[in-house]
């Protein structure tokens, strides 16, 4: 796994049907490699009553992002007890060395950063994690600030040097966070 912009083999992308998704699906495709393999991804919360039509209402809603965003991809779904454990479960399944997110949807400062299913899925997956601005589907040039987590240890850093290439490639700042 490398971890410079543009050069991701394996690229997993949450997707839900909203806009923060197809953030997710353009910032996704800057990212990836150029033979990179990318997996367009929903994970609903399973329980006792969840019914079998989920798995195929998932995979409309995958193909409609697909075709809508015309990207090369998989596309894949799960049920699982939590949205992050879902994510891990098929992070795992598809070998994924980069896990992209839209921004949370809640309020103004939730669009910069993740939400709940992103934070747990930080801590849970053991990859990187990209988090696409709000409204980047409708305007890419828009990137100005590329944030990275840092706290100054060894695995911090090749995250700073991914965030500095993509901010070059935008002509963007980096901000260490």
């Amino acid at each position: 796994m490398t971890l410079e912009a543009g050069t991701f083999d394996r690229i997993l992308v949450g997707v839900d049907g909203r806009s923060g998704g197809r953030d997710a699906i353009a910032l996704a495709r800057v990212l990836a490699g150029r033979d990179a393999r990318l997996v367009l991804v929903h994970v609903w919360v399973a329980d006792a009553l969840t019914r079998a039509d989920h798995m195929l209402d998932s995979l409309r809603m995958l193909e409609a992002e697909r075709k809508a965003a015309d990207v090369v991809a998989d596309v894949d779904a799960l049920g699982d007890h939590d949205i992050a454990s879902g994510l891990r479960a098929l992070a795992e399944r598809h070998q994924a060395d980069l896990l992209v997110l839209g921004a949370a949807h809640r309020s103004a400062w939730g669009r910069l950063v993740l939400g709940d299913v992103g934070q747990a899925a930080v801590h849970a997956l053991g990859r990187p994690v990209a988090v696409a601005p709000a409204g980047h589907a409708h305007d890419p040039s828009a990137m100005r600030v590329v944030g990275a987590a840092f706290n100054g240890t060894a695995a911090s850093w090749p995250a700073l040097d991914a965030a500095r290439a993509l901010a070059d490639a935008h002509g963007a700042h980096v901000r260490a966070l």
